[in-house]
C-alpha cells in the first residue's frame, strides 16, 4: 500500500506521498532488510518530498544498488538514474554554475550511462519529459551544458535530451 501511495502521489500530493516514507523508513531499517525494494521505494520518496533530502535518498540509493546486484537481480536501472540526479544536486560545482569535479563527473557519468543503456527506461523517461516535461531531465540537461559534455557522450539513447 505505501508504495502506491508513494507511486500515485510523487508529483502532484507530495504530502499524500511523503506518508509513506515512514512506512519505507521501517522496512529500511529492519533487520533482515534483503531486498533491494525497501530501500528503492524509501530513496524515491525522500528524493521526491516537497523539500527533497538528495543526501538520504542518495544513500538509500546505493545501498539499494549493492543489494539488487548482491543479488545478482536484474533491472532496476531508474536507481542509478535516480542517484545520478541526488549527485547533481548535491554538486558544490554545479550549484555554482560550475563544472563538476573529476571525480563526480565521473560518477555521475556512471550512473547516466547505466539508466540510458536501459531502452525501457530510456523510453519512459523521453515520453514524460516530453509529455509533461521532467525536473529530473532538466537537471541533467543543464549539468551537461555547465560540464561541456554531450547527450551523445553520455549515451547515443540520450540525444533526446536536447529537445527538451
Amino acid at each position: 500500500m505505501a508504495k502506491q501511495v508513494r507511486t500515485e502521489n510523487w508529483r502532484d500530493n507530495k504530502a499524500q506521498m511523503e506518508r509513506s516514507i515512514p512506512v519505507f523508513n521501517a522496512l529500511a531499517e529492519s533487520e533482515n532488510v534483503e531486498s533491494h525494494r525497501a530501500l528503492g521505494q524509501l530513496a524515491f520518496a525522500l528524493k521526491e518530498r516537497a523539500v527533497p533530502d538528495y543526501a538520504g535518498a542518495l544513500d538509500n540509493l546505493s545501498k539499494a544498488i549493492s543489494l539488487r546486484n548482491k543479488e545478482s537481480a536484474t533491472g532496476f536501472a531508474l536507481y542509478e538514474f535516480n542517484r545520478a540526479v541526488c549527485l547533481i544536486n548535491l554538486d558544490g560545482g554545479f550549484k555554482n554554475n560550475q563544472a563538476s569535479d573529476t571525480n563526480a563527473q565521473n560518477n555521475i557519468i556512471a550512473d547516466l550511462r547505466i539508466a540510458f543503456a536501459d531502452l525501457q527506461l530510456n523510453d519512459r523517461l523521453q515520453r514524460n519529459a516530453k509529455e509533461r516535461g521532467d525536473r529530473d531531465i532538466i537537471t541533467i540537461r543543464k549539468w551537461l551544458i555547465v560540464n561541456r559534455l554531450s547527450a551523445d557522450s553520455i549515451s547515443p539513447n540520450l540525444k533526446w535530451i536536447d529537445s527538451i
